[in-house]
């Protein structure tokens, strides 16, 4: 009976064997497959920069066409629009946004892509640059801004540890326990402009502002003015995106207050710039911004093509179903599915393309990252390798 029995397992953990081979030789058949298929696609595409042919990308100057690329071994040259390597200039280097922030000896400073020192190493924390202005640190918890000189620009009176830089030259700071914004170009203050986790520029004059309450999955957002103050009568978001040709995606929540929200509703649509509502989307989970007329919307099981009238242009079926809640890199996410120049960049839920402007794919939804890099160009990342495409 125990030989039997003895058998019988043998037997089973035989088949087991034998099923865990066959499965697993089928899925890794279907990656190997899709990364072939993947890399036949890619012999069509003109490529001015070939994937894995440097660690990173950036674009520096697109009107000049200039990038910047990156090595294994850190270092940073720049290239041209065909990709080949061209010399620093010294009004590249004018661009405080290619200083690029370094340590030595456990403190930071800044320096040219060439390795040039801009900015000694005499910081406990040193951030990015934007806009010609950074916010650094010493001693630990002593914030202030600096400029692309390393000269002191701005330096908060209390609760230095809570500056923030908004946009370029505007940060939010504390005086007289207020929370204020200032221009560090002309030192004008606007105090007392609320509480708020983030901000992004929304265009047409306006920051797209996340407030710090919430309720339910609700997180909502003011649109405020450049003096940071809440525009359409303090009119509460749930999504707000980019203006473009005059035009904003939003999600309205009629009837809400921070005090009061427990009977409002929800109003989808493209909001003018006197912050009317006049083209609606009522099934719609995001919309990204108008350009050459046209915008794409995003719903559950479709992403449609509108113009400015709200017509559906034609639509696309996703790689999945959207879901609802987008994630809080949804901004980033659809910031550059747009139209240029008759095509758009389109994240499917998986990955990113390009379609013409009758929704025909001009490159198949393969990579993890699709940026606009010029008239002409795009920069994209497929599984951890950076290339440029050259627009046909």
């Amino acid at each position: 009976m125990k030989k039997s029995k003895t058998k019988i397992f043998i037997l089973f953990v035989i088949a087991l064997a034998v099923c865990t081979s066959v499965f697993a030789g089928i899925f890794f058949y279907s990656i190997c497959s899709s990364i072939l298929t993947d890399h036949q696609n890619f012999d069509d595409l003109d490529w001015a920069v070939r994937l894995n042919q440097y660690e990173g990308i950036e674009a520096l100057d697109t009107d000049r066409e200039l990038y910047m690329v990156s090595t294994e071994d850190d270092k940073n040259y720049l290239i041209d629009g065909h990709g080949k390597k061209v010399p620093w200039e010294l009004d590249c280097k004018e661009n405080s946004d290619i200083l690029i922030a370094f340590s030595q000896d456990d403190k930071w400073g800044y320096k040219y892509p060439d390795g040039k020192i801009v900015i000694a190493a005499k910081f406990d924390e040193a951030y990015d640059f934007d806009d010609g202005y950074a916010k650094v640190s010493k001693n630990g918890t002593d914030y202030f801004v600096i400029d692309d000189k390393g000269r002191t620009v701005f330096e908060p009176g209390e609760r230095a540890s809570e500056l923030e830089q908004i946009s370029g030259k505007f940060f939010l700071f504390y005086k007289a326990k207020h929370r204020s914004v200032i221009n560090v170009e002309t030192g004008q203050v606007t105090e007392d402009v609320g509480f708020y986790d983030s901000f992004h520029d929304a265009g047409e004059g306006m920051f797209a502002a996340k407030t710090d309450f919430a309720w339910d999955d609700v997180e909502p957002m003011f649109l405020l003015s450049r003096s940071f103050k809440p525009m359409f009568s303090g009119q509460l978001y749930n999504q707000i995106g980019s203006f473009g040709q005059g035009l904003c995606y939003v999600q309205k929540l009629v009837g809400a207050t921070e005090e009061e929200h427990e009977d409002y509703q929800i109003e989808n649509g493209y909001m003018n710039t006197d912050g009317d509502i006049v083209i609606k989307t009522a099934t719609a989970i995001f919309g990204c911004k108008f350009a050459e007329g046209r915008a794409l919307l995003y719903e559950g099981k479709r992403i449609c093509c509108i113009d400015q009238s709200g017509s559906v242009l034609f639509s696309l079926k996703p790689a999945k179903t959207l879901e609802k809640k987008l994630g809080e890199d949804f901004e980033y996410r659809y910031s550059q599915c747009y139209f240029r120049n008759g095509k758009a960049i389109v994240y499917d839920g998986k990955f990113y393309g390009l379609i013409d402007e009758d929704g025909n794919w001009v490159i198949q939804p393969v990579f993890d990252e699709m940026t606009y890099a010029g008239t002409d160009k795009l920069l994209v990342e497929y599984k951890g390798m950076s290339g440029m495409i050259r627009l046909k």
